[in-house]
């Protein structure tokens, strides 16, 4: 019985999974710019100033789940370049070159994980961008590697 009682106790105190959250991606048509949040508001603000919508270019989690690291945003008001990485070393680097720091954008695997797709990152001089669509970075973008791996915004295989 006191078995059965703290094998309850602990199942009904586990901590309960982050529901997946849409990852926005909007392009600013007046610049050079890819944004992404998982704000819904934010992303209809960002439209209301300039900025396209472009759909959802992946699944993350809003809160850090088990395996996940945050994946930082800063911006270059002088750039107008938003940049999002994984890595507390660069995100410093960005910030002592003028980027602000705004905080976690969403959290993300730093590896494969289950049903993940890579989220390649790309870089023109203006503009960093991310997909998981690796082709889509061939639009005049240098590759620069894997930012992070998110699951893809509908069920099925990563796009190419």
């Amino acid at each position: 019985m006191r078995r059965l009682l703290l094998l309850g106790l602990l199942a009904s105190s586990a901590p309960a999974l982050a529901a997946p959250a849409a990852l926005y991606r909007l392009y600013a048509n007046l610049g050079t710019d890819h944004f992404y949040t998982t704000s819904w508001p934010e992303a209809v603000n960002a439209v209301q100033f300039g900025y396209v919508f472009e759909g959802a270019a992946g699944i993350c989690y809003t809160t850090q789940e088990y395996g996940t690291v945050p994946l930082y945003r800063l911006f270059s008001g002088f750039l107008g370049d938003h940049h999002y990485t994984t890595s507390a070393e660069e995100r410093d680097i960005h910030v002592a070159f003028g980027y602000a720091f705004e905080g976690v954008a969403c959290y993300v695997y730093p590896s494969p994980h289950n049903g993940t797709c890579p989220f390649y990152r790309f870089w023109n001089g203006t503009d960093h961008f991310f997909t998981i669509a690796r082709s889509e970075g061939n639009r005049g973008y240098t590759y620069e590697g894997i930012a992070a791996y998110i699951l893809p915004p509908t069920m099925g295989n990563c796009p190419q």
